[in-house]
């Protein structure tokens, strides 16, 4: 009921994907392993992801979901502490 993307639509898009290749920016990854969103596809996000050319890393969260940083808190934010102090 919350939900402000009415049913989730860019989710079903390949909008991302299709920007990852202008990425000018290094792109690190923090994942919830048990995204329900793209649980069919879990297997080949990494490979997805290095389109980007400045992708380094993906380090998915086991336990955790589409809202990692609520449902993994410390977790999420020692990867994304480690990921940043890389610069």
């Amino acid at each position: 009921a919350r939900d402000r993307m009415r049913a989730r639509r860019i989710s079903q898009t390949d909008v991302v994907l299709q920007a990852l290749p202008h990425l000018t920016c290094n792109v690190d990854v923090v994942f919830g392993a048990e995204d329900a969103l793209y649980r069919s596809q879990l297997g080949s996000v990494e490979k997805l992801l290095r389109v980007a050319p400045g992708f380094r890393e993906l380090r998915m969260i086991s336990d955790a979901g589409h809202w990692v940083q609520y449902e993994e808190p410390e977790r999420c934010n020692t990867e994304l502490v480690r990921l940043l102090g890389r610069g």
